[in-house]
């Protein structure tokens, strides 16, 4: 379960089957990424895990919207969860030591030029060019595999995934 649909990311314009994605997960991601200058976007290869955790033990980093998610996450009546956000990749070893129990993951590849022309039309090519999509696509997957190396893990294809989303 993702948990209630009012906890959800909502569809938009260049979304209109939705996210799937819990707003304090994303908000909280957000938030251990901002103090060190990094946004989903840009210069999420210098995130540092334990300047995270360090910075949310001393009460630099605010942690409103992750005590929300790990209320849910760490409920035993909650199993199984997904949790979908791109921003895990960079931020799951942050995420880790404060869940109850290690999850397993679902490593979903996409195309990486796929990924890269849906970020332009999105945002414009002068604000993200293919390149630039790209580049952020290599970063994302290799933090995932990273990441996620002594998790339980299952890799499948977007393209899989999303082929039949009522089964």
């Amino acid at each position: 379960t993702v948990g209630p649909e009012r906890l959800l990311i909502q569809p938009s314009f260049d979304n209109k089957r939705g996210f799937f994605e819990r707003v304090d997960a994303v908000l909280q991601n957000d938030a251990f990424m901002h103090p060190q200058g990094i946004s989903y976007a840009s210069n999420v290869i210098a995130y540092d895990p334990e300047k995270a955790l360090k910075g949310k033990e001393s009460g630099a980093v605010v942690f409103k919207e992750g005590e929300k998610a790990l209320k849910f996450l760490n409920n035993p009546r909650n199993r199984p969860w997904i949790q979908k956000d791109p921003r895990m990749c960079i931020t799951l070893k942050t995420w880790l030591p404060l869940l109850d129990a290690p999850p397993a993951a679902v490593f979903s590849y996409r195309h990486p030029l796929e990924v890269a022309k849906s970020m332009e039309k999105r945002d414009g090519a002068t604000v993200f060019p293919i390149s630039r999509g790209l580049r952020l696509w290599i970063v994302y997957n290799m933090r995932a595999i990273q990441n996620s190396e002594n998790l339980c893990r299952v890799m499948t294809s977007n393209e899989s995934l999303m082929t039949d989303t009522k089964k």
